[in-house]
């Protein structure tokens, strides 16, 4: 038999358990719960999972399990990383938050405990964490071989969080956690931070909003890649849309807008959408906007009230895009630095488009190929 000096440790599945003192539930590791009191307000999730490069790690449409594979561990003191934040969305409880954890170490009669050790960081096994009402508390787990085995093997781990409720004699409110980086608020090319997101002032919503539009494209659909420039969590944006990287002809983080020309009804506009182009088409129908709803419900973790939407065609007019010309060269290069959709149709079923080239170009709804979801968020200053 061939001997490799090699140790796949791949599975790490973490698993939230919610309840309240005296009157407690499980989450299920199917992510089904029922949870009795004020169950709309007490909300224990994992808001954030980050692996190291070669590893992976997903978040479960529910946010209470996350299911981590690590990179193959092969030399002695090789380390693999998983990034982690436990957020507490309650206004009226903190969460008492315990950790247990077992792995399956014997396997084939070996027992390879020895083989390996565990740090972690923000949550310790025999001690309650405290996530506060509106707040997050954020962990670590390193796993780091320190004696090589003599054939691959795989090791299972389990990390469960038992979250209970405690009661707040106040309500928590989410502090702002946005960041200025360049400029203000009120300066159109601004560079504004959340977590670790970064946007461009775009213009004002009203006076007490502002636009915002992502730095690069939501790390969704096609290609995408861990480990890339700008991903920093499981929603985080993705990274500059390299169109010399197609694959199968299809780009990086590139989605269709919709499955169906559900704006027109063949001769003209439907009722809904107005009279005349260009119209604003993004709303419930179109694909995208579950991942930008799904981002917003990220960003809104972060201690920051935003709402999310697609750029419109006036918007990006307004930012030096020329109809005229196809072209937003006269634009700065920041709003033309990936190829993402708007959320105006040019017609009947084309929709607007920006070309990381600097083209301003109008192109068919159901073109997964070329375009990515790059949203703007509207914040509350």
């Amino acid at each position: 038999m061939k001997k490799t000096n090699t140790i796949g440790i791949i599975v790490l599945v973490l698993l939230l358990a919610v309840g309240f003192a005296a009157v407690a539930t499980n989450l299920i590791i199917n992510g089904q719960a029922t949870i009795g009191v004020n169950q709309e307000d007490f909300n224990v999730y994992f808001s954030k999972a980050v692996a190291e490069e070669g590893g992976t790690a997903a978040i479960s449409g529910d946010k209470k399990t996350i299911t981590y594979s690590t990179k193959t561990l092969r030399a002695i003191n090789d380390e693999a990383v998983l990034e982690y934040t436990v957020t507490n969305d309650s206004a009226n409880y903190d969460a008492n938050v315990e950790v247990t954890w077992s792995a399956v170490d014997i396997i084939s009669g070996v027992d390879y405990s020895t083989y390996y050790t565990v740090t972690r960081t923000g949550f310790t096994l025999g001690t309650a964490t405290v996530v506060p009402g509106k707040s997050s508390v954020d962990g670590t787990i390193v796993i780091a071989l320190v004696k090589p085995v003599l054939e691959d093997v795989e090791i299972t781990f389990t990390m469960t969080f038992t979250a209970n409720a405690t009661e707040r004699t106040e309500e928590a409110i989410a502090s702002s956690t946005y960041e200025i980086v360049s400029g203000d608020l009120d300066t159109v090319g601004s560079v504004v931070k959340i977590a670790d997101e970064e946007f461009y002032v775009i213009g004002q919503e009203d006076t007490d909003h502002v636009k915002l539009l992502s730095k690069y494209n939501l790390n969704v659909g096609n290609n995408i890649q861990p480990g890339t420039e700008g991903i920093q969590n499981s929603l985080a944006i993705g990274w500059n849309s390299d169109e010399s990287t197609a694959v199968n002809n299809h780009y990086p983080a590139t989605v269709i807008f919709s499955n169906a020309n559900y704006w027109y009804d063949g001769s003209k506009l439907k009722p809904a959408y107005g009279t005349s182009y260009p119209t604003y088409v993004y709303d419930d129908n179109s694909n995208v906007k579950q991942y930008v709803d799904d981002y917003v419900d990220y960003l809104e973790t972060q201690g920051v009230n935003v709402t999310g939407r697609l750029i419109k065609q006036e918007e990006l007019v307004g930012l030096g895009c020329d109809e005229s010309s196809s072209s937003c060269s006269s634009a700065p290069t920041w709003v033309y630095q990936t190829s993402f959709w708007s959320g105006s149709a040019f017609s009947k079923g084309i929709v607007w488009c920006v070309r990381s080239f600097g083209v301003f170009i109008n192109d068919l709804y159901d073109d997964d190929t070329i375009y990515g979801v790059r949203p703007v968020i509207i914040l509350e200053k």
